[in-house]
Order: C-alpha cells, then sequence, then structure tokens
C-alpha cells in the first residue's frame, strides 16, 4: 500500500512541477486579454461620446466580454451600413469572430480543471456540462506553446483593435 502512495506522491509532484511550469504563461495570458478588454472598452466608451466619457463608461460597467462584443458590433455595424463600406463591414466582421475566439481561448485556458491535468495526454477538462442527464467533460490538449500562442493571439488583436477603433476612429468616416 506504501507503494501506490508513493507513486501517487510522485505523480503529484512532477503535476505540481509542471503547473508551476504553466503557471507564468497563465498569467501572462490573462494580461493580454486584459489589454484587449481595455481596448474594447476604451472603442465603446470613444464611439459612444469621447467628450464625456463617463456616459459610455456608465454603459459598459458590469457589462461581461460576451455582452461588451456585442453591444461593440451592435455600434459599429450600423455605421459602417450607413456609409456603405463593405471593407469596413468585412473586417468588423473578423475583428468580432476573432473577440468571441480571444474570448473562448481566455475562458479554456483560466476556467481549466488543472488540478485534473493529465500528464501523460497533456489533457485538461476546460468544460463540465450536464446533457441529457448525463455529465459530459470537454477535454483539451493544453502545452505552454498553446497558451502562448493564444497570448500572441490576444496581444495583436488588442494592438489592432486599439489602433482602428481607437486610434484611427474617425478614418472610416472620410
Amino acid at each position: 500500500m506504501g507503494r501506490n502512495k508513493d507513486n501517487y506522491d510522485k505523480e503529484d509532484e512532477k503535476k505540481e512541477k509542471y503547473l508551476e511550469r504553466l503557471a507564468p504563461h497563465l498569467g501572462y495570458l490573462v494580461i493580454a486579454f486584459n489589454s484587449l478588454e481595455s481596448s474594447l472598452d476604451t472603442a465603446i466608451v470613444e464611439f459612444m461620446n469621447g467628450e464625456i466619457p463617463e456616459v459610455g463608461i456608465a454603459v459598459i460597467s458590469g457589462m461581461s466580454f460576451s455582452a461588451k462584443v456585442e453591444l461593440f458590433g451592435r455600434l459599429y455595424g450600423p455605421l459602417f451600413m450607413s456609409v456603405k463600406d463593405q471593407k469596413w463591414m468585412n473586417d468588423l466582421t473578423v475583428v468580432l469572430q476573432e473577440l468571441k475566439e480571444a474570448n473562448n481561448k481566455r475562458n479554456d485556458f483560466i476556467h481549466a480543471a488543472w488540478h485534473q491535468y493529465d500528464l501523460l495526454t497533456k489533457s485538461v477538462v476546460t468544460k463540465t456540462r450536464i446533457h441529457k442527464n448525463e455529465r459530459e467533460d470537454q477535454e483539451k490538449n493544453i502545452q505552454p506553446k498553446d497558451i502562448k500562442n493564444a497570448t500572441r493571439f490576444i496581444n495583436r488583436l488588442a494592438d489592432k483593435l486599439f489602433e482602428i477603433y481607437v486610434l484611427d476612429h474617425g478614418s472610416w468616416l472620410q
């Protein structure tokens, strides 16, 4: 019986060491996502009333990221439709899809059941649902490179969002 406990302890120690290596990557992902959300907030606030930012801040205060993405699309979509600029509509569609993808990636990594990480398969449960009275676990294979790639994707999207919808917010009307 002591042998099984020793094996379990060794496996648990290996998992802890592996997760310690992953932890900084997850931290960088959180920092990148916070930057993305800040860019999204600024784009919404600028659109609503850049002169009096408190108006936009009051509207988005307490909103989830998904709700902000939806609001962002509802604000900018009609504007681009009114100027009949297909390029801007296409770009907006891509940005909205990428924002949703970034949110999904963040959720998968941040809300994963890391204490259940399987070192052999490099997989972890990212979602648990009850479907037809049965538990369904969604597992994903996650390695440090996956988190790094997601962080780069989110950083690029934050920069793109800020450049297009904040710094360059008037050029699409000209």
